[in-house]
């Protein structure tokens, strides 16, 4: 059986919007644009999680170094009592020598947490240094993603058009 030839215009014209179509539905889905948002995506999500683990170890020295400034407070106010008992002269000869004795033991103390907490401060900015250099690389990350997304969107919008 034949078709008329009106019905068989109409099925050649209907197999061409069929096959562009197709043509625009491949394009929507292998424009190279998916694939460098899908690597952006995976770029931005691991800067973020460098940021986030440099932030913790900032977060972690932090507190260290308030404990250690905690402490150094304490060995002063320690220090600053024992001397005011042996200014106030009311000290045997045995006790007098245990202060001053105690005094040498609280001053290499004290010498010790600065020097401690003067690596941790130093140790702090190195780590500041590489929070500020992660924040700057999720940025950079975020922008490239951003730009993937619009040129997506772009092309997407065109296909929609055409």
């Amino acid at each position: 059986m034949k078709a008329e030839p009106a019905a068989q215009r109409r099925l050649l014209d209907l197999a061409e919007v069929d096959t562009e179509l197709a043509r625009v539905l491949h394009r929507r889905t292998t424009m190279p644009e998916l694939a460098e948002i899908a690597a952006a995506e995976q770029a931005v999500r691991a800067k973020a999680d460098a940021r986030v683990a440099v932030q913790t170890q900032l977060d972690d020295l932090d507190r260290e170094v308030a404990r250690q400034e905690k402490e150094i407070d304490a060995v002063r106010a320690r220090t600053d009592r024992d001397r005011a008992m042996m200014q106030s002269g009311k000290l045997g000869a045995k006790a007098l020598t245990d202060v001053e004795h105690e005094l040498g033991t609280l001053q290499r103390r004290q010498s010790v947490l600065e020097d401690d907490l003067l690596e941790l401060m130093e140790r702090r900015e190195a780590v500041e240094m590489d929070a500020q250099h992660a924040s700057v690389e999720l940025a950079k990350a975020e922008e490239a993603l951003a730009g993937a997304t619009a040129r997506r969107d772009e092309n997407l919008k065109d296909l929609d058009t055409s």
